[in-house]
């Protein structure tokens, strides 16, 4: 499978894009806060349906 630069659309409710700047400038703290937000756990039960 050939990998290509695709681009990644967010559908979501809230505000994404100051998460997205924490991200950007502070890996470390934007985990942290997806993780208190409850993004990873939102994230797993839609990968399991």
């Amino acid at each position: 499978m050939e990998l290509q630069n695709k681009t990644e659309i967010i559908v979501n409710k809230g505000p994404m894009k100051p998460l997205l700047a924490i991200g950007q400038i502070s890996p470390v703290l934007g985990d942290t806060v997806i993780r208190k937000f409850g993004v990873t756990e939102l994230s797993k039960k839609r990968i399991k349906k």
